[in-house]
């Protein structure tokens, strides 16, 4: 998203309502302030070796909260995913969780939880 700068032009049309982001898994994290309790998920330093250089991973500030996925899901992350919201409690930041098959809607200023159980 940095390096082909997706994150340049999508931002403005995701915040007006033009452009609807979805996405699975890491893919949700990039919308939030930034990776922190994520860092027990997956490592947001690596960047795989085929990418640019200097392509950085970064999140993109689209919410002010952070995004737990695979949180209580039978998903190999589950356990990295309780971690992170542990972690996310004791440092008092705010956070959503997902469990897999669900989705967060943000229309405006409402938000909602979305998903089959």
């Amino acid at each position: 998203m940095d390096a082909c700068g997706f994150d340049q032009v999508a931002g403005g049309l995701v915040v007006s309502g033009q452009l609807v982001y979805a996405d699975y898994s890491a893919g949700i994290c990039v919308v939030t302030p930034d990776f922190e309790g994520i860092h027990l998920i997956d490592d947001a330093d690596v960047v795989p070796p085929d990418y640019p250089a200097g392509a950085e991973p970064r999140a993109l500030g689209w919410v002010p909260w952070r995004v737990v996925p695979h949180w209580s899901s039978d998903h190999p992350e589950a356990n990295a995913a309780s971690q992170a919201v542990e972690y996310l409690l004791q440092a008092e930041l705010p956070f959503r969780t997902l469990r897999d098959g669900h989705a967060i809607v943000v229309d405006g200023d409402a938000t909602r939880v979305t998903g089959r159980s």
